[in-house]
């Protein structure tokens, strides 16, 4: 392999790449049978889940009645797909916008970025590639979300869908690449708020819908075909023109900003193949915007009196909680969900309601638990009041308490206004505690053990641990009364009275060992 000078100067950009690539080929071994393997797996992996997501949307739709459907306690129709596709988009858009997208992680940020080369050359396969992978996306997303909500006759239907998805994700991620070189740093962080925006709406609408059983309003509606074609050729041109921008104005990117970008991405990809989510989610939500959050602009104090240690914690968390938009959205949206969720033909009742009574609950209540979270990672600030371990867990839990008393009275009130029996309201003084208990398990849970034997996974080795699980354990467990009594189409008092002393006796034990030192 040689590089090629010339007198007027260094080697170009795709050059550099071009021996890179010879280097890792030589390394990782490359040619025809390799790229004929990946291709071939590529291509089962997409009949394959194509097939799955076929049989599975027969077998729901078969599940539900037809006078349920009818009824609009089945969600169908052209609208939800269009706000289920949305929702697929906002998370593309906020995830683009806080990866970066553009970024040189690893040993390309020590050797590609100090080399006096022009950085547009070294950046155009990463600025092309983004867009790209955001329409192969929407075109598989596409064609899902038809094939889930309702099994088409043709194959116009699906194509068509597919097609606007296509144009709309890569629409999307060509508008995150533009917006990287806006406001200083701070485009990305605007994009990745419109995103979370856009798909706190479209959950918030798709809840809302279920919740007034306005479904049946929606439901009749013709599935538009081919006809959407007309409608991502505008998307594709736009993503196409954006994409061109920003390959051309790559050179402008800073190099510290293109570091920083790129350990983002490769903290989010260690921590998504270790199947730590915590570190996922501290990785995208605090260091991804590290180069931005020197220049936000400077908040006013606020006046409040923290009076003695455990008035100051809990004010902190609320001040925490008040001032991040995101979460107060999410805590909205559980709160919908969980509400609205009876309104679903597919989770009215049973197992599937009680299901996602624990998923929007621990949402709601995990949500509101951030600074429990923060004091697990710096927890230096904690030790200096004059509080105990326990004392201070105990006290961290307040604000989740809050946040989960307001989902069990606004979900469990719904299901009583729903049964006509007021005896599901009871139920909101032991819910609550057991969610909260299960955010605080959540947040202060120990990290993934490594010098353990580890599980060889084809994505690599995985931590032999639950602690993916801690926290919905407990709200599991604690609930338990709660998932008989649905199984069973009836509360009677005596389910109110074990579910009651279920939550005290979970919360006693988790506060019987808060803060002590976990076994290695």
């Amino acid at each position: 392999m040689q590089i090629e000078l010339r007198p007027e100067g260094a080697p170009e950009g795709r050059e550099i790449r071009r021996v890179t690539g010879e280097i890792q080929g030589a390394r990782e071994g490359r040619g025809a049978g390799r790229v004929a393997l990946e291709v071939w797996n590529a291509v089962m992996i997409i009949v394959l889940s194509g097939a799955f997501v076929a049989g599975v949307a027969t077998v729901l739709q078969d599940a539900v009645p037809a006078e349920d459907a009818a009824e609009g306690g089945l969600l169908l129709g052209p609208v939800p797909a269009g706000l289920l596709l949305a929702v697929a988009a906002g998370a593309l858009l906020s995830l683009a916008g806080r990866l970066g997208p553009v970024g040189v992680p690893g040993g390309g940020s020590a050797w590609w970025l100090p080399m006096p080369v022009g950085r547009r050359g070294l950046l155009r396969p990463t600025v092309l590639a983004w867009p790209a992978v955001g329409a192969a996306t929407g075109l598989v997303l596409g064609a899902i979300v038809v094939i889930l909500l309702e099994v088409p006759d043709g194959v116009s239907v699906p194509l068509g869908w597919a097609a606007l998805g296509a144009g709309i994700f890569s629409l999307v991620v060509a508008l995150a690449l533009l917006a990287q070189h806006q406001g200083r740093g701070t485009g990305g962080l605007r994009v990745a708020r419109l995103g979370e925006g856009i798909m706190l709406l479209a959950v918030g609408v798709v809840a809302l819908l279920a919740l007034t059983g306005a479904g049946s309003a929606v439901a009749d509606l013709a599935w538009p075909g081919l006809g959407l074609v007309w409608l991502a050729v505008p998307c594709v041109l736009g993503a196409v023109g954006m994409t061109v921008v920003a390959e051309r104005r790559s050179a402008e990117l800073d190099g510290a900003a293109l570091r920083a970008q790129g350990s983002v991405m490769y903290r989010a990809q260690a921590a998504l193949l270790s199947l730590d989510l915590r570190e996922l989610s501290r990785t995208l939500t605090t260091t991804s915007l590290a180069s931005s959050s020197a220049r936000t602009r400077r908040r006013g104090s606020l006046r409040l009196n923290p009076g003695g240690p455990r008035r100051a914690v809990v004010l902190a968390d609320l001040v925490l909680l008040a001032r991040t938009p995101r979460s107060i959205g999410q805590l909205a949206v559980a709160v919908v969900l969980g509400a609205g969720a009876a309104g679903i033909a597919l989770l009215s009742s049973g197992v599937p309601l009680y299901l996602t009574w624990v998923a929007t609950g621990f949402w709601a209540a995990g949500t509101a638990a951030a600074g429990a979270r923060h004091a697990d990672l710096v927890p230096a600030v904690d030790r200096l009041l004059p509080l105990s371990t326990r004392s201070v867990r105990v006290v961290r839990g307040v604000v989740p308490l809050v946040a989960a008393t307001l989902w069990s009275v606004v979900t469990l009130g719904s299901q009583a206004l729903r049964t006509g029996d007021p005896t599901w309201l009871l139920l909101a003084l032991a819910w609550a505690p057991a969610l909260a208990a299960a955010a605080m398990r959540s947040a202060y849970r120990p990290p993934a053990k490594w010098s353990r034997a580890v599980v060889a996974t084809p994505m690599g080795s995985v931590p032999p641990t639950g602690g993916f699980f801690q926290g919905l354990d407990v709200a599991t467990v604690a609930t338990l009364p709660t998932a008989v009594a649905l199984l069973l189409g009836g509360l009677a008092p005596v389910v109110v009275g074990i579910q009651g002393a279920m939550t005290v006796i979970v919360v006693a034990v988790l506060i019987g060992v808060a803060g002590r030192k976990p076994q290695s």
